[in-house]
């Protein structure tokens, strides 16, 4: 599906040299998928929050101060419903325009693909959908800032108290 996807993007850009110029090579599936992963964060925010962290400040983005644009998703399991049912419910909250809005897409396919959901601008797959035997959800990131004990760096300030840090090499 990526290496369809990239291909696409090489026809378009192809037809539309003057929009590129000579800065885009061909592109394959892999580069997509690592690009879009990569850069995906950013619609949530992640370099404002890189950067005010960076500065020692919380920084907002621009778009994300808006309370109503917080995202929310909830999950049912069987067990837990009355009629035996999975629930899957998602709520991004994404604006109407610009680069973080989204766009419904629908996939079937003779080989076995078949989800719908919603994406973003430039992505292959949906970032949050379903098929029948799946659901998936996104929402925007949270960042906390540890208060680092200066006299012992392995520990942190939470909820009044010093704890140390748990460590596990992996």
């Amino acid at each position: 599906m990526l290496e369809a996807y990239a291909e696409g993007l090489n026809a378009w850009m192809t037809r539309h040299p003057s929009y590129f110029g000579d800065r885009v090579g061909r592109i394959d599936g892999c580069t997509l998928d690592v690009g879009f992963v990569l850069t995906a964060p950013l619609f949530y925010g992640l370099d404002w929050l890189l950067t005010g962290l960076l500065d020692d400040k919380l920084l907002t983005p621009p778009e994300r101060q808006d309370a109503e644009r917080d995202s929310n998703g909830c999950a049912v399991a069987s067990r837990r419903s009355a009629d035996g049912a999975t629930r899957l419910y998602s709520n991004s909250n994404q604006p109407w325009s610009g680069p973080a809005a989204w766009y419904e897409v629908r996939v079937e396919s003779g080989e076995g693909w078949r989800f719908e959901g919603a994406t973003l601008a430039g992505s292959p797959f949906p970032v949050v959908g379903s098929s029948p035997d799946h659901g998936w959800t996104a929402r925007t990131i949270r960042v906390y800032r540890l208060k680092i004990d200066p006299h012992h760096p392995d520990r942190y300030r939470y909820g009044g108290a010093w704890r140390s840090f748990r460590k596990k090499r992996v």
